[in-house]
């Protein structure tokens, strides 16, 4: 019996090795870079004030911090510490206000973390920080889609009708959504131009079509973030769970211009994929450029 799970145990870390190892190493490297960038850019706008320290020092510090992870343990672990303390001090700028991303982001800081802490027994150390991974965005997902079902502003349409009306997002939706509901109610625009961000769709008596237009996309939405993470738990529906939850990621970037999540995001999301990832993670370096520029334009 003891042999068996031997040979089984032996067999798992082998098809860990050959299949996930390298999107592994390419992930840690990707992820890296993206969060040196974010907090470069936060730090570059003043909206990552350390005490007196100059924004130059502390994109300095990233960007070493980044570098170190390529070079000795003794170095990375310096490297590893410095973002790790950025990190908290963003949680200490946002607490109670902390969006859910930057948890899991900080869980896969301290998972990579402890890359150096053991020379034996790498296999295993991976494997649990793959699985960590793959689980942790899974959960995110699956999170994400509860809170808008409980929080009730996703699910009555609310947060797309003030989107599409109050005229202070930027973001491509508000555009397609206004250009879409005046489609299917002439005039909707101009008669509830003037409705303040503070009223809702349930104290607004909105026409029928347009109530049920924005409804609609709530519902899609959040039951898509609630049902696709569970499909991630069958093989059956593993592969066409995974290839969903890219592309509704991928046109939710697209539409609301939240790329900082995004691009974490279908990093974590293509660990679970294992295939074509060279291209995606490609794709997601070539695109990470775009952060600083969108993050200027959105002021």
């Amino acid at each position: 019996m003891n042999a068996a799970l031997l040979i089984l145990n032996n067999n798992v870390l082998s098809r860990f090795s050959d299949d996930a190892i390298n999107i592994l190493k390419w992930f840690k490297i990707f992820f890296l870079a993206k969060i040196t960038v974010s907090l470069s850019i936060l730090a570059y706008y003043e909206k990552l004030a350390i005490f007196n320290v100059s924004s130059s020092f502390i994109i300095a510090s990233l960007v070493i911090a980044f570098a170190s992870y390529f070079t000795n343990e003794w170095f990375a672990t310096i490297g590893k510490i410095i973002f790790i303390s950025f990190y908290i001090w963003c949680f200490y700028l946002t607490f109670p206000m902390t969006i859910n991303h930057l948890f899991f982001e900080t869980i896969i800081l301290l998972i990579i973390s402890t890359d150096h802490l053991t020379k034996e027994n790498k296999y295993h150390l991976w494997n649990v920080q793959y699985n960590i991974i793959c689980f942790g965005i899974g959960s995110l997902w699956f999170y994400s889609g509860v809170q808008k079902l409980f929080h009730g502003h996703y699910l009555n349409g609310e947060m797309f009708l003030l989107d599409s009306i109050a005229g202070e997002n930027n973001s491509n939706i508000s555009y397609i959504n206004n250009y879409i509901v005046n489609l299917l109610v002439p005039g909707f625009g101009k008669t509830f131009s003037s409705i303040p961000s503070c009223c809702t769709n349930r104290e607004v008596s909105l026409p029928l079509l347009a109530n049920i237009f924005f409804k609609l996309q709530g519902l899609i939405i959040t039951f898509a973030e609630i049902v696709l993470p569970l499909l991630l738990l069958s093989t059956k529906w593993r592969r066409h769970a995974i290839f969903s939850l890219i592309l509704l990621q991928t046109l939710i970037a697209i539409f609301s211009l939240e790329l900082d999540f995004a691009f974490t995001s279908l990093a974590a999301l293509t660990l679970i994929l294992q295939t074509n990832y060279r291209f995606v993670y490609g794709i997601l370096f070539i695109g990470l450029p775009i952060l600083p520029i969108l993050f200027h334009y959105q002021g």
